[in-house]
């Protein structure tokens, strides 16, 4: 079971306020089909148990975090322990949202672990850092830090993932993030609210990003550690 929350001007009056919440409903219920239909195309018929969640003989990796984890870890031995330990927290999270961030991601059928990179280090954080960039699966995000094209990432790109797993991975798409529309609307509810409640220019910042996707490169878990 999962809550909904729904967000409504209450300043509306009641036709308003019903269509605002239909048109929410529809969007959330699209949504579920949509993942209803991705999850059909994996072979998943229904959600799966705690249990089936938490098994890595389903999971796949890429095969740079592979490396980077063996690297982090020391062995074969101490990264399959260190996944089941996170796949225990994960699937615990599912159930209680106050336990502790886990350290990877489930993506259906892929398993997804953060690494923050210069030099490549295992995180919990969701976000980049100044200079330290984040990589998750096959996407690296940099904050922009007055970066202003994308015919620049390349150069930057090549000094970040120097020396590290990803090196020569083939770029699929570069994008700012968030994209100018969204930005636009978000800067607009920032200034809103800073003036409604008197704050500061540096309070609610939002920080740009460059997200890169690269080629997948995959191999399943048990293949990889054993």
């Amino acid at each position: 079971m999962k809550a909904i929350q729904f967000i409504v001007d209450v300043r509306s009056d009641r036709d308003e306020i019903a269509a605002s919440i239909l048109r929410q409903s529809r969007a959330t219920i699209d949504m579920h089909i949509r993942r209803k239909a991705r999850a059909a195309v994996l072979g998943f018929e229904r959600p799966l148990d705690a249990e089936a969640f938490a098994d890595l003989d389903r999971l796949h990796i890429d095969v740079a975090c592979e490396q980077a984890l063996r690297a982090q870890l020391g062995s074969d031995a101490a990264v399959r322990e260190w996944l089941r330990n996170e796949m225990r927290r994960a699937r615990s999270r599912r159930h209680d949202r106050a336990t502790t961030r886990p350290g990877l991601q489930v993506h259906g059928l892929n398993v997804a672990v953060p690494f923050l990179l210069s030099a490549v280090e295992l995180t919990r954080l969701s976000t980049p850092v100044a200079g330290r960039p984040r990589w998750l699966d096959n996407e690296v995000r940099i904050l922009e830090d007055g970066i202003c094209s994308a015919d620049e990432i390349t150069s930057v790109l090549d000094d970040v993932l120097c020396g590290t797993q990803m090196a020569g991975r083939p770029v699929v798409e570069v994008g700012a993030w968030p994209p100018m529309p969204v930005r636009e609307a978000l800067l607009g509810w920032r200034n809103q609210a800073r003036r409604h409640h008197g704050l500061s220019d540096d309070v609610l910042p939002i920080q740009a990003e460059w997200r890169i996707l690269f080629e997948h490169h995959r191999v399943k878990v048990v293949s990889a550690f054993g």
